[in-house]
């Protein structure tokens, strides 16, 4: 089914009670102007997604969305969650906006982890050619070797990987699980697992001690704490669908379902940090910066940098003038300090150059500290020689806060004196 065919399905079962809430039944302005972004289509596939009804209006239209939660949820055997420990999971983990905070947690678990003969790293693999099939494989986190392994028919790589962990589960010196899916980890610290999961744990998953499960970020490459475990399960587990040996096959071969899934916006933070970055175009500073060259980057990105015509208006008694104090000749404005008091070249209408708005939408602390420092050269030459009188600092700020502690300090004690006099007077005493 072509994008035109799910348009048109969604707009006839949508629109219309959308458009009902206007009287003469016109279409609303912003949602045309969804439609033209590309927002309308996308919205409502990840708000529906989430939900099973959602999910039912999806597949009615023709639109397969993958399921996180099961349809019918089971619980684990009593002896089995009593031994289950799942910490929280990590905040702002999108793989396209925080890759600093996935690779420094995949990091932290390969080092605490690479030494650790309890440790087990799971994951799966899809069969190629056979539908609703998965392979799941389970390494040590030492050896990298594979422990054991398995094959499940579902429907969602969400409940291949809760038996990845089920087969975890069951080694009898296991003690950490690590998995790269979320929405498996979920479902076991719900106790909401699928019927295929709850029946392996209640046959061969009898942990006698502690297990806890952890959320290792996936395909996060080379680490340099040591070998990326998670990766080598993956490839394992794609072995094992191909009936090979990992060495004989490339990873283009290995991922035939990695473009087809995509990461899940599920929860109010998450959708909430995609539109934030998604309409983001200026960087944040870089956390080496100082306070005021961050200041000043903030200010040369929205175009509101300390200039002597907006001081002017600001201190008239330190900026008295306005002119250029390099030029001599016109208005120190931003556009005109920014180009070194020349010209744009051609006539342009561009507010800064290249050499400088290139860098102030670059992440790199090297290159914000260099625009940071070659602006506030410019503004110190701009810097008034004399200051202004001391006496007239004190006149227009120190004489008001003066006086209004002077008066503020006398009616407090008028009504200090009131008060006493109140309750001393045994007539006025006697309506209190």
């Amino acid at each position: 089914m072509g994008e035109a065919e799910v348009q048109r399905r969604l707009d006839a079962k949508y629109l219309p009670h959308i458009n009902v809430v206007t009287q003469d039944g016109t279409p609303i302005p912003h949602v045309q102007t969804l439609r033209v972004l590309g927002l309308h289509l996308q919205d409502l596939n990840r708000n529906n997604v989430t939900t099973r009804t959602g999910r039912t209006i999806l597949q009615r239209i023709g639109i397969n969305a993958p399921a996180t939660t099961p349809e019918v949820a089971k619980h684990l055997p009593r002896d089995v969650l009593q031994r289950l420990r799942v910490p929280p999971l990590p905040k702002h983990m999108h793989p396209q906006v925080h890759q600093e905070r996935r690779m420094a947690r995949a990091t932290a678990l390969t080092k605490g982890h690479a030494n650790d003969p309890s440790a087990y790293y799971v994951d799966v693999a899809k069969y190629p050619h056979r539908p609703n099939t998965y392979a799941a494989a389970v390494i040590a986190a030492d050896t990298g070797v594979l422990t054991t392994s398995g094959s499940i028919r579902c429907k969602s790589p969400t409940q291949a990987e809760e038996f990845a962990i089920a087969l975890a589960l069951a080694i009898p010196d296991c003690r950490t699980v690590l998995s790269d899916s979320k929405p498996a980890i979920v479902n076991f610290a719900t106790n909401n697992v699928h019927g295929t999961t709850a029946r392996v744990c209640s046959t061969i998953a009898r942990p006698e001690t502690n297990v806890t499960v952890k959320w290792f970020p996936a395909h996060a490459g080379e680490l340099d704490a040591g070998p990326n475990r998670n990766e080598e399960a993956d490839t394992e587990a794609h072995a094992l669908t191909s009936r090979g040996s990992p060495s004989t096959h490339s990873s283009e071969s290995q991922r035939p379902d990695v473009e087809d899934e995509e990461y899940l916006i599920t929860t109010y933070g998450d959708v909430l940090q995609w539109y934030r970055t998604s309409r983001r175009l200026y960087p944040p500073p870089h956390r080496d910066l100082q306070r005021s060259e961050a200041a000043t980057l903030r200010q040369l990105q929205v175009q509101a940098i300390w200039t002597p015509v907006w001081a002017k208006h600001v201190c008239p008694e330190v900026y008295t003038t306005y002119i250029c104090q390099h030029c001599k000749k016109a208005r120190a404005t931003q556009r005109h300090l920014l180009w070194d008091c020349a010209p744009p070249p051609g006539n342009q209408e561009e507010a800064m150059p290249t050499a400088i708005s290139s860098k102030i939408i670059s992440r790199e602390p090297g290159k914000q500290r260099d625009v940071v420092q070659h602006v506030l050269s410019i503004l110190e030459r701009q810097r008034p020689k004399a200051a202004p009188p001391r006496a007239k600092m004190f006149g227009t700020a120190i004489w008001p806060s003066t006086m209004l502690f002077f008066f503020g300090g006398t009616a407090l004690v008028v009504y200090l004196l009131v008060i006493c006099d109140v309750l001393t007077n045994p007539v006025m005493g006697s309506f209190l």
